[in-house]
């Protein structure tokens, strides 16, 4: 899922999965690419999120077409309704 985002992308998604602004800047400050933020977001909101597996997939759907990516969102359902692994749903 993160390599389809690109420029500050990732930081609207972390805003919409509840990352608080300090962990954005943080992130925002790391000298790596957009794609690469992203996937930071993605394992921060992923290692608090106490929800099941078609939770986590619905808030991360919602979220990705709050910020006009609903084909990514499009992606997120179809990989999970495939039952892809991890390694191709989240990029780890």
């Amino acid at each position: 899922m993160a390599f389809k985002l690109d420029k500050e992308e990732w930081s609207q998604l972390g805003t919409f999965l509840g990352l608080v602004e300090s962990e954005l800047v943080s992130i925002g400050s790391l000298n790596m690419g957009a794609q690469e933020k992203a996937f930071r977001v993605a394992c921060m909101w992923r290692s608090r999120c106490k929800m099941g597996r078609s939770q986590m997939v619905s808030q991360l759907a919602v979220a990705l077409e709050e910020i006009h990516r609903k084909d990514t969102a499009q992606f997120v359902i179809e990989q999970f309704l495939e039952g892809k692994g991890r390694k191709k749903f989240f990029g780890w």
